[in-house]
């Protein structure tokens, strides 16, 4: 994966896999950060993690650094963006939702990390990139 400057960001490797971590700040403050995963096998972009700082949540911030993340990540010749999000995290999976992020088994022609992921508290969600 080409290294991507959305952010302030340090760059970590672990077991063989790139991960990406970049942090979101505004006049000096952290707002909150990103880690994306490039799974190679699958053409896919995972979320590994999205999250914005408790102080910060339910100020438009979310969906702000989503729109850019998502505008970025488009620049690359990436078919699929994928993340999980708790099954009960109706905010989360509502901002999601609205950036046409769906489950896999709504989405034809997937054939990627997703359909691998079994877990009851939190569900996968995809999205064709471009």
């Amino acid at each position: 994966m080409k290294y991507i400057k959305l952010f302030e960001a340090f760059e970590l490797k672990i077991d063989n896999l790139d991960y990406h971590t970049y942090q979101f700040k505004e006049d000096g403050h952290a707002i909150g950060y990103v880690i994306l995963d490039h799974i190679d096998s699958y053409d896919e972009i995972f979320l590994s993690s999205f999250t914005i700082n408790a102080e910060y949540k339910n100020k438009g911030f979310g969906k702000k650094y989503l729109k850019i993340i998502l505008e970025e990540l488009n620049k690359f010749d990436i078919t699929w963006l994928g993340m999980t999000v708790g099954k009960t995290n109706d905010v989360a999976l509502k901002l999601y939702k609205s950036f046409g992020f769906e489950e896999p088994k709504d989405v034809a022609g997937y054939k990627g990390h997703a359909l691998n992921y079994k877990n009851e508290h939190n569900i996968y969600l995809i999205k064709k990139n471009k």
